[in-house]
């Protein structure tokens, strides 16, 4: 069964190529998840129609999930290629952390692959990150689980 997430027209990018999936795991030293890496095929990114999930008591808002894109120096959404969005946060980020979805406010969906074979979802929250010392709050234990949390 795939992942079966709904964009806005116009705001999804191509397929990225293999060796630019190949690349980009092997530079962050971490595997995607499996359920992730066919969406990206399918659906690369893009501004979710239901962009809603319930984290706690409040209500968080999807503004975009990030492509891969093969090119993210001469693309128009290049700033929000997952490679950018990580090297502009590195920082305040782990080893396991890899950002795949901006939210409302300046806060990152990230996959953290501490958590074992398949890597889950984290909030990471930029406002209480510091330096080498990331603030997540667990959100799914798989991309599956947090897709299926979207709502309108």
């Amino acid at each position: 069964m795939t992942v079966d997430i709904k964009f806005e027209p116009g705001t999804s990018s191509k397929p990225p190529p293999e060796a630019r999936l190949r690349s980009l795991q092997k530079y962050l030293g971490v595997s995607l998840p499996r359920d992730y890496i066919e969406f990206l095929r399918r659906s690369n990114g893009g501004v979710p129609i239901d962009k809603f999930f319930n984290l706690g008591s409040n209500e968080k808002v999807v503004e975009r999930l990030l492509p891969l894109l093969a090119d993210y120096k001469t693309d128009p959404l290049g700033d929000y290629d997952v490679e950018v969005v990580w090297s502009q946060i590195e920082g305040r980020l782990d080893d396991s952390l890899v950002p795949f979805a901006v939210l409302f406010a300046g806060d990152f969906l990230c996959f953290d692959s501490d958590a074992g074979d398949e890597p889950s979802v984290v909030l990471w929250d930029h406002e209480r990150s510091r330096q080498n010392k990331p603030f997540t709050v667990p959100v799914a234990a798989s991309f599956r689980e947090f897709a299926a949390m979207l709502h309108s």
